[in-house]
């Protein structure tokens, strides 16, 4: 890993656009979502994420911007149930800002209601916004973020590619958003488009869950049970996630019809498939195989909520699983 100096936070001069921050080194105001961070001299200090298509969803989410251009890759980390934008993930931000093979990424640390909402709900919350970052990401989501004294991206530019990093109810969220671009007519995404999908998944729920214990897991109190069945009618939602469920079902088949179409028409259907992480000591989520995914890479050692979570030189693993889908 490499690291570079802390650069100092730019100060609010003259906006030469007004869609810019105005606090160029405005930390998220929630609380335990803050992280007392240090970067590389590669990218903008972390900051709330000014979305133009959020209409109040994900306002909690944030973003950690490339200085220098042209960015090649968006990074987008996408929580569990009951988990936060940037907490989630603990020092994953402060990794991505340093390591060589991000230095040409924006990173996105998404925030979505995941207690109150279902499924489809999220998905389609996770839908727009992808659409924008593929489409339009300038105008609709960097140059909002942007401090107010950094220089104009090109209005024209787009991303290389759109890693999306996520765990446990995440991985189930984005995969039915990522599908969704081939089922609605009206957003359609171009094979070059679905192309720059890569999906990276710790603790992926998409085979199901069991749902107490995702519950307790979400509240951080592994394995405890009981907590989970007295909350669970409190989050019907979570319906969705349990083994067999109707919303699973339909990933699961829709999934497979999507790739023997594309399969037989000769598509890629790399946007598809997943590389996936389980822990040794998950009780939580069912670890089969989803559809032709390749076959998952164990982790000793960890459980349903530590596996995303990097722990310095103590626990690299989920550093590793991202560097080597951001390598050449």
């Amino acid at each position: 890993m490499t690291t570079g100096s802390t650069p100092t936070a730019p100060t609010a001069g003259a906006n030469s656009s007004s869609t810019k921050s105005e606090i160029p080194s405005e930390l998220s105001p929630f609380g335990k979502d803050a992280q007392s961070l240090q970067y590389s001299i590669g990218h903008y200090p972390q900051t709330v994420l000014r979305w133009v298509g959020d209409k109040g969803a994900m306002a909690r989410s944030q973003v950690l911007l490339c200085q220098q251009g042209p960015t090649c890759d968006a990074i987008i980390f996408v929580h569990g149930f009951g988990g936060a934008g940037t907490a989630t993930w603990e020092i994953f931000p402060q990794i991505v800002g340093t390591i060589a093979e991000a230095s040409k990424a924006d990173a996105f640390f998404i925030d979505y209601p995941s207690k109150t909402h279902s499924v489809a709900f999220c998905a389609a919350l996770i839908r727009t916004f992808l659409f924008d970052l593929v489409r339009d990401p300038v105008y609709r989501i960097i140059q909002p973020s942007l401090p107010a004294n950094a220089p104009n991206r090109a209005r024209d530019e787009r991303y290389r590619r759109v890693i999306i990093v996520a765990h446990s109810m995440g991985a189930v969220i984005t995969r039915r958003a990522v599908m969704d671009f081939e089922r609605l007519s009206a957003i359609t995404f171009s094979d070059d488009e679905l192309s720059k999908f890569c999906l990276l998944f710790f603790a992926p729920a998409h085979c199901g869950s069991d749902i107490p214990l995702l519950i307790a897991s979400g509240f951080g109190l592994d394995g405890v049970k009981p907590l989970g069945l007295a909350a669970r009618k409190f989050y019907p939602s979570l319906r969705d996630l349990e083994e067999g469920s109707p919303a699973l079902i339909k990933l699961a088949e829709d999934c497979r019809r999507l790739r023997e179409e594309r399969t037989q028409r000769g598509l890629s259907t790399y946007h598809l498939c997943a590389t996936v992480y389980h822990a040794q000591n998950d009780r939580v989520v069912s670890q089969n195989d989803f559809d032709h995914d390749p076959p998952f890479e164990p982790v000793m050692g960890k459980n349903h909520r530590s596996i995303c979570k990097p722990k310095s030189l103590l626990y690299v693993d989920p550093v590793e699983a991202l560097r080597a889908v951001l390598s050449p």
